[in-house]
């Protein structure tokens, strides 16, 4: 191997890809281990005897015929698809909250909510941190990769096998490099890259001292996108064996991507996936299956013994109900032997429920079934809280990821607008769409925290949904008009709108004038009792927040105004007629002598 510079961050001569692609096939052979115990998880988990994990090698479809009658008892994709199901189904709200900000930082931080989730929608984030966890379950980490396409941000999932770390590097677990080696289509890269055609036409798909020789490779290159994080010298280089394709500053002090692993390791960049830790039950499982399948084709059928010079009428053999054999001399004896001695099962038994403890879940989870006699709501949430406990770190990993992908969407859209150019995404807000540009957000980075809520803290069945909301409102800890709000059921949807009208357009009104400086008068038909209180409140705030004097102004206007419409709603008293006495008690009422002062 020809003589080369490990510290490729520091090639500042566009010369950087000879370094790169030395050190990664470095990597790439020092950590073949690392892909084999990949690649034995995925052969697991998908019951197939892949080739490989590089092109044309990953599939089903490179094999050459693989027995379709082998009884089989996954494990591993079991309770992968099962815990995978439990955990991605949660999907974390990122909140924005302003420490002591007035009411339009407030207001702001608001926007930055629904900026966020319209950034979730348009960009599947629920549905890509789905397949990055599931990832986790069987590789050794799951990923994927926040970039700047254009003028969009894009999400795509990234293979753990693309991924290289030098081992040293990555001791402690914060590797300052790391690599990403892709097969890309030469035109694909050419439209890119116009003004390296020539490099491109060159290049080949050589990597890790070998090549791909099949014919529908042929247009394909090998691409590494290499990052090195540090306060001077970060670099992100974009090379090809022939060519420099990209090298600029890379100034962040994260790479690119959100990771999601199963277990941490104490040592090192790469986590433990739950399908490495199921190998060995899953393999002597199928060992075992193989053992109890051929045992029964060989030796389940019944025996009939038959002594020499017995006079016995082989038709009489039969499988007739009730039929009759006759004979003479020794009677035939029928035989059914042991197919296969019975702690063989035991075992078997033994190591399914073993690998299901080991992964924290039930059998009758993964089965999607109830256990018998939870027919409560609260009983059937305590049964999962007591289950999930077992792999609560899994869970609060998965909706960290979700922190991390929300920051590096934010920066991303803050060095497009440094760009000149302003992203806009579609929120939902009730049953209306909105369009938010970053640049009304208008919200700094010190203005705010970010704090994350699961929204599926509910139960997901209807009868544990309404059970748990019967006890929120019994218990007095929600109104019930919010009770209707938690319950989410479609049906209920538009008269739990209804119920809670009254309270959102006066919200609706103080926000006009606080946000957009635009007076709404009361009129008699909202709830100004509860208005009243709302407004007197918000004036308070806003005059000890010192908002300016106009919108206090229209805040003392409509208190002023829904008082006098009160007033003026209140019936008029009866009036009293001259010269008629007094009122007295009606005739025939006793009076009661008057008390006497005590001495």
């Amino acid at each position: 191997m020809s003589q080369y510079n490990t510290m490729w961050w520091v090639n500042k001569n566009n010369s950087a890809h000879n370094d790169i692609f030395e050190v990664v096939s470095k990597i790439h052979m020092n950590t073949e281990e690392r892909r084999e115990r990949n690649l034995r998880s995925l052969r697991l988990y998908g019951n197939a005897d892949l080739v490989g994990l590089a092109p044309y090698s990953f599939s089903t479809s490179a094999l050459p015929s693989l027995p379709d009658n082998r009884v089989k008892v996954n494990v591993v994709s079991s309770m992968a698809d099962t815990v995978a199901a439990k955990i991605s189904k949660m999907k974390p709200r990122i909140t924005f909250l302003t420490s002591g900000g007035d009411f339009s930082a407030q207001e702001n931080a608001k926007k930055l909510n629904k900026f966020t989730l319209g950034v979730f929608h348009k960009n599947n984030i629920y549905k890509h941190h789905q397949a990055a966890f599931k990832d986790s379950t069987v590789f050794d980490v799951g990923a994927l990769k926040h970039f700047i396409d254009g003028n969009e941000i894009k999400t795509e999932r990234v293979l753990a096998t693309e991924l290289y770390v030098d081992e040293v590097d990555a001791m402690y677990g914060d590797p300052k490099s790391l690599h990403q080696v892709k097969y890309i289509h030469k035109e694909v890269l050419k439209k890119m890259y116009p003004n390296k055609v020539a490099s491109i036409g060159m290049a080949s798909n050589a990597f890790g001292n070998q090549s791909i020789s099949n014919e529908a490779m042929k247009d394909y290159v090998v691409v590494i996108e290499s990052w090195h994080l540090d306060d001077k010298n970060g670099r992100h280089v974009i090379s090809l064996d022939k060519d420099t394709l990209l090298d600029e500053v890379y100034t962040r002090d994260y790479f690119p991507f959100t990771f999601m692993r199963w277990s941490d390791r104490l040592t090192g960049f790469w986590g433990q996936s739950l399908a490495e830790r199921l190998t060995g039950n899953q393999i002597e499982i199928n060992k075992m299956l193989r053992i109890i399948q051929k045992s029964f084709h060989l030796g389940s059928a019944f025996k009939v013994f038959l002594e020499h010079g017995s006079r016995v009428a082989k038709d009489h053999m039969n499988n007739d109900i009730g039929s009759i054999v006759y004979y003479s001399g020794s009677k035939p004896e029928y035989y059914v032997p042991q197919v296969i001695h019975p702690e063989y099962f035991r075992h078997l038994e033994f190591l399914i429920t073993s690998s299901y403890e080991e992964a924290g879940i039930s059998q009758l989870s993964a089965g999607s079934r109830i256990p018998g006699g939870l027919e409560s709501g609260k009983a059937i949430r305590e049964y999962n809280d007591v289950e999930t406990e077992r792999f609560a770190l899994v869970s609060q990993g998965y909706e960290s990821s979700f922190m991390e992908t929300t920051k590096q969407y934010l920066d991303l859209v803050k060095e497009m607008a440094r760009n000149g150019v302003d992203y806009q995404v579609t929120a939902q807000s009730k049953k209306f769409i909105e369009s938010i540009k970053w640049s009304e957000v208008g919200i700094e980075d010190n203005e705010f925290i970010m704090q994350m809520f699961p929204v599926s803290m509910l139960p997901h069945t209807p009868a544990g949904r309404l059970a748990f909301v019967q006890e929120l409102i019994s218990a007095n800890f929600v109104p019930q008009e919010y009770g209707l709000k938690l319950l989410d059921f479609p049906d209920l949807e538009g008269f739990a709108n209804l119920a809670t009208a009254a309270i959102d357009d006066i919200m609706s009104a103080l926000e006009d004038i606080l946000v957009k400086g635009e007076y709404n008068p009361p009129e008699p038909f909202q709830d100004l009792g509860t208005g009243l209180k709302i407004f007197q409140s918000a004036y308070l705030r806003s005059r000890a927040e010192k908002v300016s004097e106009d919108k206090l102004e229209m805040l003392r206007l409509w208190i002023e105004s829904a008082q006098a419409i009160l007033v003026a709603s209140q019936p008029a008293p009866m009036p009293i007629e001259e010269g008629a006495p007094p009122a007295g008690p009606e005739a025939g009422t006793e009076l009661a002598p008057p008390e006497m002062p005590v001495v």
